[in-house]
C-alpha cells in the first residue's frame, strides 16, 4: 500500500470530524451562491405572474419567453451585444500584437534595453495596483 492510502486511512477522529466540516461548509457556501443564480436562471423563463406570487421556488412556472422576446426586440440590446463582441475581439487582437513581441524581445539576454524595460513595466504593474 502506497503512503497515501496508508495516511488516509490512519487519520485520527479529530482529522475526520474537521474535513466532514469543510465539506459541510463548502456545500452550504455553494448552495448559498448558486441557489440565487439558479434562480434568476428559472424567473427568466418562469411566467411573470408566478414569480411576483412567490410560486417559483425550483422549477419554472408556466414556461414563457415573452421576457427575452422583449429584450431582444430593443435595438439597443442587439448594438450593447455587438460592441461587446467588437471590443472584445479587437482589444484581445491589440493585445496579442503588442504583447508577443514585447515578450520575445524582452526574453532574449542579448537585447540591450530588456533590463530597463523590465524595470519600466514593473513600475507599471505596480502603480495600477496601488
Amino acid at each position: 500500500m502506497s503512503n497515501g492510502f496508508r495516511n488516509f486511512f490512519s487519520r485520527s477522529i479529530s482529522d475526520i470530524i474537521f474535513d466532514l466540516f469543510v465539506v459541510i461548509l463548502c456545500i452550504l457556501i455553494f448552495i448559498i451562491i448558486a441557489y440565487p443564480l439558479y434562480f434568476i436562471v428559472i424567473a427568466s423563463f418562469s411566467n411573470a405572474q408566478y414569480v411576483s406570487q412567490g410560486k417559483v421556488v425550483f422549477l419554472p412556472k408556466g414556461v414563457s419567453l415573452y421576457g427575452y422576446k422583449k429584450i431582444f426586440e430593443d435595438s439597443r440590446i442587439r448594438l450593447g451585444y455587438k460592441n461587446t463582441i467588437v471590443y472584445t475581439l479587437g482589444g484581445t487582437l491589440i493585445n496579442i500584437l503588442f504583447t508577443l513581441p514585447a515578450a520575445y524581445a524582452l526574453s532574449r539576454k542579448r537585447f540591450r534595453a530588456r533590463k530597463l524595460l523590465c524595470h519600466f513595466l514593473f513600475l507599471q504593474c505596480f502603480s495600477m495596483v496601488v
